[in-house]
């Protein structure tokens, strides 16, 4: 459509919708009002409507139909020579985003034109954007069009704003000017608001429930938007290698210029301990620091069991393999006892260490601190333990002084990407709870996970074969399990290092099993107090027949050769089978030691002086070589950010998937397995609230259900939290 008339004032009003139902695919439809002194197309209206696919980030493909439902007001469109046109088009941005566009158009059926665009954006920092465009239409036509335009505009999160000036737009040379909004689901980034402080609640301590709040916490450290974080840890059994994670999240904060502040209400040592170190902490009015000292109990149900009628039957390698005891002695053995205090007499001295740091007192002062308390808040406040009593409502919903004026807020939103697909990723692989054969078994209403080596491998596997993810952050929050399916798992890491770098980052305990899969990585980080090593297996059942003796339940059992039945839970091992059962342990012990010996680099004798069941803290594996460096997941995800040469604001994938509370469980997951690098939800999964001993009980009688009589297991039950 052309005028040859002279150019008056004319006037073109566009409205544009756009959808991506997938990240290939895209859907839009546009309408335009046309206003101008040239009764020929005053009042004319037209709608167009395309849809693209997008084969590669470089590569675009579309098909648009132009001109549809035209109309005219008033006049009709009968002596127009205005018709409905198909156009297929190419487009292709070799940088793979909005920085160079080149587009290709071609004219489809009866209306054959051919036509090209180049675009160029460029982003201001702190502002929005420039952009500039040349396009042609109608390329060897005697009407042949030429279009320049040059455009700045402003985007504020969602919207942006602009405008441009236009030069021969077909109807003549004499430029024009125009404005131009966008409302972006995914907006561009531009001018940003005032940064708020981000409200996070550590609410669930099990291993997913940390994983979040790490990840929500080091998406907000490099958020602009985001001025501080008020935490609130509100989980009495926060375990000592989460709160050294916060604390070094904490000191990351500071060193960006972001404020941290900490409330408390009942607080345990190790909330304390996690906050002790933001640039404030505040507390309930009515509530209390338990900060007093390490402490731990081990529950042994020898007696208990024998009295029931029960007897274990174990076979271990190890005096210090002590994970049996609690089933068959009354009293720790002296070499147990030994490796405890060892352990956490290490952590109870890097707390004292860590505290006096914070509060600038002596050690001797934080001892003193523990001797006497717990602490209310008036006492609290009087030690300088912390800086004032603070209403948590209150302090939510005002601008308090502690934030400086700013907005508190629960949750930040998405930034947008210029790119069709999320680029090159980091995948994070989760080994979380204890290690069982198969698949994973879930209970979220008990709050009790166990990573299967099947899902385990199928996981790890996914994400060496896919080529967007250019490394693996693969985080062990267990204290072992199955050595079939620890092997299993081991074997898919290696396979995984051959391609691309596994950097691990080990929770609150990595031991035994959990060990043993964690070796198989490039580097290992763990948090000081991280419970490590535990290097040994053990085999046993428990033997039921008194207890069936004591219920007057009789028990006949028919064996066809002198082993069958040697797994029943109704008669102990025999000798004949206890020392095959030992023979048969030295193998497994063996292929654990060689396993761990490959992925350190050390030989098997450097790894049976540590191992035979030995338990570290994070500090003490550091100085025998058990792990590479001190630090967190966020330490850990920051490194395989650098081996893996992506950048910082690059897509984290998280496999395997659990059900997230009672509906998914029933229902089946939500569909989305990746999480930006953004605010992530740190809101825990619904479970019943039990006692954490009762709980732990549950958990260690379902894994003996699961794992069955005849499992050689890698397994220490246990963590550190004060």
């Amino acid at each position: 459509m052309r005028s040859s008339e002279t150019p008056r004032d004319r006037a073109v009003l566009g409205l544009g919708l756009a959808f991506t139902p997938t990240k290939r695919l895209s859907l839009g439809v546009s309408g335009r009002t046309f206003s101008a002194g040239d009764p020929t197309i005053d009042g004319l209206s037209t709608v167009d409507a395309g849809v693209s696919w997008h084969a590669a980030d470089w590569l675009g493909l579309s098909l648009v139909g132009r001109d549809l439902f035209a109309s005219r007001s008033g006049f009709g469109t009968d002596n127009l020579d205005l018709h409905a046109s198909l156009l297929g088009g190419v487009q292709l941005r070799p940088f793979g985003n909005r920085d160079l566009v080149l587009d290709f158009t071609v004219g489809l059926g009866g209306r054959r034109r051919v036509g090209g665009r180049v675009g160029l954006n460029v982003q201001i920092p702190g502002f929005g954007y420039a952009a500039s465009v040349v396009e042609l239409e109608r390329i060897g036509k005697s009407d042949e069009i030429y279009r320049l335009l040059a455009e700045l505009g402003a985007s504020f999160e969602g919207l942006s704003v602009g405008g441009g000036v236009a030069v021969g737009d077909g109807f003549g040379d004499s430029p024009g000017g125009y404005g131009v909004a966008r409302f972006e689901a995914r907006p561009r980034p531009g001018v940003a608001p005032r940064a708020s402080v981000l409200d996070v609640e550590v609410g669930s301590v099990d291993e997913r429930g940390m994983l979040r709040v790490l990840m929500t916490l080091e998406a907000a450290l490099r958020d602009d938007r985001v001025a501080g974080v008020l935490l609130r840890p509100r989980s009495a059994g926060l375990p000592s290698a989460y709160a050294q994670e916060l604390r070094l999240l904490i000191s990351s904060f500071k060193a960006e210029g972001k404020r941290v502040v900490c409330h408390l209400e009942d607080a345990s040592g190790s909330q304390f301990y996690a906050c002790a170190g933001a640039h404030a902490v505040l507390m309930d009015p009515a509530g209390s620091i338990r900060l007093l000292g390490a402490s731990a109990e081990a529950l042994l149900f020898g007696d208990t069991i024998r009295s029931l009628g029960l007897r274990a039957d174990f076979v271990r390698i190890g005096d210090y393999k002590s994970a049996p005891e609690q089933f068959t002695e009354r009293k720790m053995s002296e070499e147990a006892r030994e490796q405890l205090h060892a352990l956490f007499s290490d952590v109870h001295n890097r707390v004292r260490h860590d505290l006096a740091g914070d509060l600038r007192v002596t050690p001797d002062r934080i001892s003193d601190v523990m001797a006497n308390g717990p602490h209310l808040a008036h006492q609290a406040i009087a030690d300088k333990l912390v800086a004032r009593a603070a209403d948590e409502v209150v302090l939510r919903n005002s601008n308090d002084a502690a934030f400086e004026g700013r907005s508190v807020v629960t949750r930040v939103g998405s930034r947008g990407r210029q790119d069709w697909f999320a680029g090159p990723t980091i995948g994070v692989v989760v080994i979380d709870g204890t290690i069982v054969d198969g698949e994973s078994v879930d209970i979220p209403l008990l709050g009790i996970h166990m990573t299967g080596g099947r899902a385990a491998v199928r996981a790890i596997d996914a994400m060496r074969a896919d080529p967007l993810v250019r490394a693996i952050v693969l985080r062990v929050d267990s204290p072992g399990g199955a050595v079939v399916a620890s092997d299993q798992i081991w074997r898919a890491v290696r396979r995984a290092r051959a391609v691309k770098p596994v950097v691990v980052s080990m929770g609150a305990i990595a031991a035994s099993g959990g060990y043993y899969v964690a070796s198989a990585g490039d580097e290992i980080w763990a948090d000081p107090a991280t419970v490590t090593g535990s290097i040994g297996i053990f085999f046993g059942k428990v033997d039921a027949s008194g207890l069936a003796e004591k219920l007057g339940i009789g028990v006949e059992q028919l064996s066809f050769s002198k082993r069958a039945g040697g797994e029943s839970l109704f008669r102990p091992f025999s000798d004949d089978e206890r020392a095959a059962l030992s023979d048969r342990l030295r193998t497994y012990y063996r292929l654990f030691l060689r396993r761990v010996a490959t992925g350190r680099g050390k030989t098997v004798e450097e790894i049976d002086a540590l191992g035979r069941g030995r338990v570290f803290s994070g500090d003490a594996a550091l100085g025998v070589g058990l792990v590479d460096h001190l630090g967190g997941f966020a330490s850990a995800l920051m490194r395989a950010r650098e081996l893996g040469r992506v950048s910082a604001d690059a897509e984290l994938v998280v496999l395997p998937k659990r059900p997230e509370g009672l509906f998914e469980y029933v229902f089946g997951e939500l569909p989305s397995t990746s999480v930006a690098a953004e605010a992530a939800d740190t809101e825990p999964p619904t479970t019943l609230p039990l006692p954490q001993a009762l709980r732990t009980t549950l958990t260690h009688a379902l894994t003996v259900l699961q794992l069955g009589a005849a499992q050689p297991l890698a397994l220490l039950p246990l963590e550190i939290a004060f």
